[in-house]
């Protein structure tokens, strides 16, 4: 019991620090809340690390630096995120680093989703390595996944209105400090959107 005291103990200063403008940041509200359920777990003697929480937490844990940009969604679906920097070397699941010290370290497909949504993924620049000029962002959708099926074996994606319904995403780029947020959908119609941002030459 006094381990579980002293653990909530320890634990609200981290999530008072989530929440407090001195934290770095975080693709998702729901984060900041997964933290705050587990600490009223711990204020009420329970512990909320299950096993399936334990597996999870390496997932969702996102490195940073001085570009950051994170791509976020709430379905059942392969969403791919691209980054080109400015000499026009791309990032994305066949080539997760290049040149400028950028690279993708979470890539989520249909077989790894995470259990809880969001799903996210992550590319980031290293402090101080990423070159100054224009970043373009690539989203694209690359396959809905299959999550439940009927007494009729259907899934939920064979529907003509599941396939139909375009995606929202979010995209968050930490840049030098300053928070950048893009939003969008894909579909099949659509399946490719693409944004820009600059990192300035003197930081």
């Amino acid at each position: 019991m006094s381990d579980l005291v002293g653990a909530a103990q320890d634990f609200q200063i981290v999530v008072d620090w989530l929440y407090s403008s001195q934290a770095p940041f975080l693709p998702d509200d729901n984060w900041k809340t997964l933290r705050q359920s587990w600490l009223n777990s711990l204020q009420n003697l329970q512990n909320p690390f299950t096993p399936e929480v334990i597996e999870q937490i390496p997932r969702i844990t996102l490195q940073t630096g001085d570009v950051q940009i994170t791509l976020d969604w709430s379905v059942a679906a392969d969403l791919d995120l691209s980054i080109t920097d400015p000499n026009g070397d791309r990032i994305y699941y066949d080539n997760k680093i290049i040149p400028s010290e950028g690279q993708l370290e979470a890539d989520i497909v249909c077989d790894n989703l995470l259990p809880n949504p969001p799903q996210a993924e992550n590319i980031f620049w290293p402090t101080d390595v990423a070159p100054a000029g224009n970043y373009t962002i690539g989203v694209d959708l690359s396959s809905r996944c299959e999550t439940s099926t009927d007494d009729n074996g259907t899934s939920e994606d064979d529907t003509a209105d599941a396939t139909n319904m375009p995606i929202n995403f979010s995209v968050n780029v930490l840049n030098q400090g300053q928070l950048q947020t893009f939003t969008g959908t894909v579909s099949e119609e659509n399946p490719s959107v693409e944004f820009e941002f600059s990192v300035p030459p003197n930081r």
